[in-house]
């Protein structure tokens, strides 16, 4: 079913702040029984019709809206490369003019066909092409698979026009079959900088000091400041992958689980899919050679999936894990929970163990405290989810809490074992008077208490709103919806302005004082 939080013609033009969280704004789940033409349009031929013969890279398929080369089935949209013959058909569908998008997280849920010669790509073009032709106006290749299935790649084309263009990127393999099963293909682009993600692991970047355009010579961010528009198709042959020989099994299907685009914030809307229902999504990997972080479906606490973390394949101490931040601020009590397991099968051995830690950071990225626990370890009960949490108070300059959950190999340990992590949350407690207590009595511009609650309404707090409100400062002062009164359903929740009923609103809170 396609679900929408703008229009049916979606243009998402979104200021990205370094280190994002994202606020899904615009989906197609893919669980209806027939493909939204209203959204995917259908691209038909060999190119010819859009000046572009053999699509630019010499392929054999022709593209077309048959029900047999591209239908939505179980949840899922498949996109079906057949031969008959020694000619070749598939789809190719784009949302140019009705979902462009201008920054955000871009990803997709796919399982890949495989074979010699088979292209599947999941790409953006852009809408109007404002610096020329290709690639001066530019291409980003969220994910592209060629031939068996074993590495995806991520690359950005720009520069100069065809054949003096330059792009740039990064593969990754993993020892995956990626025609095995589903996997979640992302990129989060940023003004300056897009990053390439499977599975929640970063395995690319690349910053706006890289790319350029010729038409644009005087902008560091051309050609990726203009809205693009994205593709799903699957190529047959071409000059990259080589033309299909007699390995290739027919018919080839890309088949996509659903396709999300997030817009982003600066993580006031607290941890996202602690759960793991959405891949790794939101999360951040670490770890050495090898990020042993998977989202699977073998055990879980509630709902489907789970993360699993386990151990690197060497020896010597190791760490690996996932982390995700959040808005804080000084002087917030902080509590990060999750549940972990281990199972008999698989059991956690020898020194090795899991740990949760809190920590907080200024607005710069520099780590102001860290609070570790261990949570499982080799005598802990299998088969059994246990819960863990740790609490803190937010020191001053705070402005992001995190948390982490994560595996530790020993230096001599046995390489077995993995954990399994389900239900995370990350909260704070409510500050003893409310959403009126905002900053220290007394405190101005610059001090130490300036924007820190002191447990007291005063006029300082008052000050302090109506200081936001005049500059239109909305992560201070969008605090409920324009008109919306008590009992209405908008009544105390943002809306995204800074209007005169954000300034009633808290002339109410603090009038009313602690509770």
């Amino acid at each position: 079913m396609f679900r929408t939080a703008l229009v049916s013609a979606v243009s998402l033009a979104l200021a990205v702040p370094a280190s994002a969280q994202w606020t899904l704004a615009w989906s197609d789940e893919f669980d209806g029984t027939s493909i939204d033409t209203g959204v995917w349009e259908h691209m038909l031929g060999d190119g010819s019709a859009y000046g572009n013969p053999g699509w630019g890279n010499n392929e054999l398929q022709i593209y077309t809206s048959d029900a047999a080369n591209s239908y939505v089935q179980d949840g899922s949209l498949h996109i079906v490369a057949i031969k008959s013959g020694s000619n070749y058909t598939s789809a190719r569908l784009r949302t140019q003019g009705s979902v462009d998008i201008q920054y955000g997280r871009i990803e997709a849920r796919m399982k890949l066909p495989t074979g010699q010669g088979i292209w599947p790509a999941f790409w953006m073009l852009p809408t109007n092409s404002p610096y020329g032709g290709w690639a001066a106006s530019g291409e980003i290749d969220i994910m592209e698979s060629i031939n068996d299935a074993n590495r995806v790649y991520g690359t950005i084309h720009y520069g100069d026009y065809w054949p003096n263009n330059a792009s740039t990127g990064g593969s990754y393999g993993g020892g995956i079959d990626y025609s095995a099963g589903f996997h979640v293909m992302a990129i989060e682009w940023e003004p300056d900088q897009i990053r390439w993600y499977m599975d929640g692991i970063q395995y690319a970047s690349v910053n706006s000091s890289t790319w350029w355009s010729v038409a644009a010579p005087g902008n560091p961010r051309a050609p990726f400041d203009t809205p693009f528009h994205m593709l799903l198709n699957i190529a047959v042959g071409g000059d990259w992958p080589g033309y299909p020989d007699g390995s290739t099994q027919f018919p080839q299907t890309l088949e996509v689980d659903y396709v999300r685009v997030y817009q982003a914030g600066t993580g006031a809307e607290g941890l996202q899919n602690g759960g793991f229902e959405s891949g790794l999504g939101w999360w951040s990997g670490f770890g050495n050679s090898i990020p042993n972080i998977y989202q699977v479906q073998l055990f879980p606490y509630e709902g489907a999936s789970h993360a699993k973390l386990f151990g690197q394949f060497i020896s010597g101490a190791n760490d690996c894990g996932l982390y995700q931040n959040v808005d804080a601020a000084p002087g917030e009590e902080w509590t990060a929970s999750v549940y972990a397991a281990h199972e008999s099968s698989d059991a956690i051995e020898g020194s090795n163990k899991g740990f949760l830690s809190l920590l907080f950071h200024d607005a710069f990225g520099n780590q102001l405290a860290d609070h570790p626990i261990d949570t499982l370890d080799s005598s802990s009960p299998t088969d059994v989810y246990q819960p863990f949490s740790v609490t803190a108070t937010a020191p001053p300059g705070t402005a992001r809490a995190q948390i982490v959950l994560g595996f530790h190999q020993g230096a001599s340990s046995p390489r077995a074992g993995a954990i399994y992590y389900d239900a995370a949350t990350l909260t704070a407690a409510p500050t003893a008077c409310g959403a009126a207590d905002l900053t220290t009595q007394g405190a101005g511009t610059g001090d130490p208490g300036y924007g820190v609650p002191d447990g007291q309404v005063t006029a300082s707090d008052l000050n302090y709103f109506v200081n936001a409100y005049v500059v239109g400062d909305a992560s201070i002062a969008d605090i409920t919806t324009q008109g919306a009164g008590s009992g209405d359903p908008g009544y105390g929740v943002p809306d995204g302005s800074v209007t005169a009923a954000d300034l009633q609103y808290y002339v109410n809170l603090w009038v009313a004082g602690c509770p």
